[in-house]
């Protein structure tokens, strides 16, 4: 499914959502890539983030990006209460933006373990 929808996009867009798939499942082997909501989801403790295709490029979604620090100054709220993403439009761009991005899924996971620890000292 998640292949299929790669295979629908620009050949730019493919080259692009294959580089982000690499980075985000590198970051932890606990990561699961399911897809939802039209596109390639990852869980990782809960809905973790996104790769949704839009016009020129891709945009990364954090599905807690209102929890996340956002100390690289990247993530952009477009008039959403929750989600938070960096919008990806070439891979000279994910390049520079790289660090700053696994800093971010990082941070994530981080956020997503402290969140489950707390729902499981609620019960």
């Amino acid at each position: 499914m998640i292949d299929s929808y790669i295979a629908k996009q620009t050949p730019e867009q493919q080259v692009l959502l294959e580089l982000l798939h690499q980075l985000i499942a590198q970051t932890s082997a606990q990561i699961e890539q399911r897809f939802s909501f039209g596109c390639p989801f990852y869980y990782y403790k809960g809905m973790f983030c996104y790769l949704n295709a839009v016009r020129n490029g891709i945009d990364v979604g954090f599905c807690r990006g209102v929890d996340l620090s956002n100390e690289q100054g990247i993530l952009e709220t477009r008039n959403r209460k929750q989600v938070r993403s960096v919008f990806i439009n070439s891979i000279e761009t994910l390049n520079a933006l790289q660090p700053a991005l696994l800093e971010i899924l990082h941070e994530c996971l981080l956020l997503h373990d402290f969140l489950a620890i707390k729902q499981r000292n609620k019960k």
